[in-house]
């Protein structure tokens, strides 16, 4: 594992957001992350030739980055672990989820 802060990421280092509501979950995100140190756990490299990564904040109670981003509404989950917290926040309306629910996965885009 690797501690970066934010700004401190290798250059280059790029967060994709797609769909039409991609800018407010990265303003989300960026909320989440800024000023707070970061731990990747790198777990694989896709067919795009791209990091695949666990994203934690803190080093002691560390908090999973997709997992928040997921429960807050401003992400869609892409593995089962995050699929109750996507349901609970569809169900209260979270995040992208109060402007209609109209959120798509970003495979459907590609």
């Amino acid at each position: 594992m690797r501690w970066f802060q934010p700004e401190q990421l290798p250059s280059g280092t790029r967060v994709l957001l797609q769909g039409r509501q991609g800018h407010l979950s990265k303003a989300q995100l960026e909320k989440l992350i800024r000023g707070r140190s970061l731990i990747l756990e790198h777990h694989a490299i896709d067919v795009y030739n791209r990091m695949v990564a666990k994203i934690y904040i803190g080093s002691v109670f560390r908090r999973d980055v997709g997992q928040a981003m997921v429960a807050s509404g401003y992400a869609v989950s892409r593995c089962k672990p995050y699929r109750a917290d996507e349901i609970a926040a569809r169900n209260v309306g979270a995040g992208l989820f109060k402007r209609g629910g109209d959120i798509t996965d970003p495979a459907a885009h590609r």
